[in-house]
């Protein structure tokens, strides 16, 4: 959450007087005979920052990606964040398990005291 924060951040400074210029182009301060003032001042803000989230996060994966977001240009794939598997999330603990699994011994013979399947 906080790398998507500072990702966005530079995109959502650069475009967020684009979308407040649209809302007023639109008629947005109308709506104040309708809509208490404080209510349409986070009504407001949360349309900005949700417009320049997706703005940012679709000119990120631009040719233009630097000067338009400040940041190196993403792939198209990472639009959509996936759910990641726990072994590319902790890939240290993936290579711990896995080195444990292969010291593990296996098979019965190894139990000391069990006979194993063969004596039943």
């Amino acid at each position: 959450m906080v790398r998507s924060g500072s990702d966005n951040a530079y995109g959502i400074y650069l475009s967020q007087m684009l979308f407040i210029t649209a809302l007023t182009w639109l008629g947005w301060g109308h709506l104040t005979s309708t809509i208490p003032w404080p209510l349409l001042c986070l009504l407001t803000v949360a349309i900005v920052f949700g417009c320049c989230v997706t703005l940012a996060s679709v000119l990120a994966r631009t040719p233009l990606a630097v000067p338009l977001t400040g940041r190196k240009q993403q792939p198209w794939s990472t639009l959509i964040p996936r759910r990641r598997a726990p072994d590319q999330i902790y890939p240290e603990r993936a290579q711990a398990e896995q080195a444990r699994t292969d010291q593990a011994p296996t098979g019965h013979a190894a139990v000391v005291g069990y006979p194993g399947p063969e004596s039943a």
